[in-house]
């Protein structure tokens, strides 16, 4: 398995004109502006009162008017949003431009993340990360190939999931969850400010794409679609039996996972390597299924 890459703002990670024509095909206008206005309301300043922001006011302006909102150019961005709130704001003009300079930056950030340009942590490669760190922490500080930086970001990106995870187990019903969603959101963005809004959001999705699939299959269903799907035999969906609990539930499976990771441990190749194509077929089963829920 190939290392966790660093994530560290590299060149590729400049956002270009190209890349607005990849966002209007990726987003409505008023999904950016739904979003823009996510990465205001996550500030002390707007959330206080020091910026006063009108949340569908402003969500219809951003989408009537984008030209008032330039992504690629900062230092419009924030000249144009001084001028827009300085009658609403208790802040200095001075301020106010530190402020907007500083919600284009996130704003930035989140198109990156969204435009797959800054994918500091995705479904698709948790299980992944979760035996590089187990794999990890059994090295002293100095053999790690993962600096302290990138995996104490993955480390962050796990505690907005769990703490995520932990609405859905307390609220009792999807349908609940569902419709609380922008406020657990919003809760959650607030709660883990280094982690991109979008980052959260696709979370939500994915556990409530796991959730669902709950309803009809468990570990052992998993683990015979994904023996269907590989071509394996009766004695392969054995070998995963034997570490995987049949009747635990999907939502279970990130558990079930680092478990017999810790039971394979290096001693059994084909084991690990089984284990590692089960949980990219269950990853990729879940992303399928999280597409397909509205945003």
């Amino acid at each position: 398995m190939g290392e966790i890459q660093s994530k560290h703002a590299g060149s590729s990670d400049i956002l270009e004109t190209s890349d607005l024509k990849t966002l209007k095909d990726k987003k409505t206008s008023r999904e950016i502006s739904v979003l823009l206005y996510r990465v205001l309301f996550r500030s002390e300043e707007v959330r206080g009162g020091s910026v006063k922001v009108v949340k569908e006011t402003f969500i219809r302006t951003h989408s009537n008017h984008p030209e008032l909102f330039p992504i690629l150019d900062r230092t419009k961005f924030a000249r144009d949003m001084v001028s827009v709130f300085k009658t609403s704001s208790v802040l200095s003009p001075e301020k106010l431009d530190t402020f907007f300079t500083s919600i284009h930056a996130a704003f930035q950030n989140e198109i990156r993340y969204l435009l797959g340009k800054s994918t500091q942590f995705t479904f698709d490669i948790m299980f992944q990360v979760i035996e590089s760190i187990l794999q990890e922490m059994s090295h002293p500080e100095d053999q790690r190939t993962v600096d302290v930086k990138d995996r104490e970001l993955i480390l962050k990106h796990f505690r907005a999931y769990n703490d995520l995870s932990k609405y859905f187990n307390k609220m009792g019903t999807s349908k609940a969850v569902i419709d609380k969603k922008d406020d657990i959101i919003t809760e959650i963005s607030i709660n883990h400010k280094e982690i991109t809004i979008v980052s959260i959001e696709n979370m939500f999705r994915n556990i409530l794409a796991q959730i669902l699939l709950s309803r009809k299959y468990n570990c052992g269903t998993l683990i015979d679609k994904w023996s269907t799907e590989y071509g394996f035999g009766p004695e392969q969906a054995q070998s995963m039996r034997n570490y995987i609990q049949q009747t635990a539930t999907l939502t279970d499976f990130r558990t079930q996972y680092a478990n017999a990771l810790r039971a394979i441990g290096t001693e059994n190749d084909m084991d690990l390597m089984f284990l590692r194509t089960l949980s990219n077929y269950y990853s990729s089963w879940v992303t399928q299924v999280s597409e397909q829920i509205p945003a």
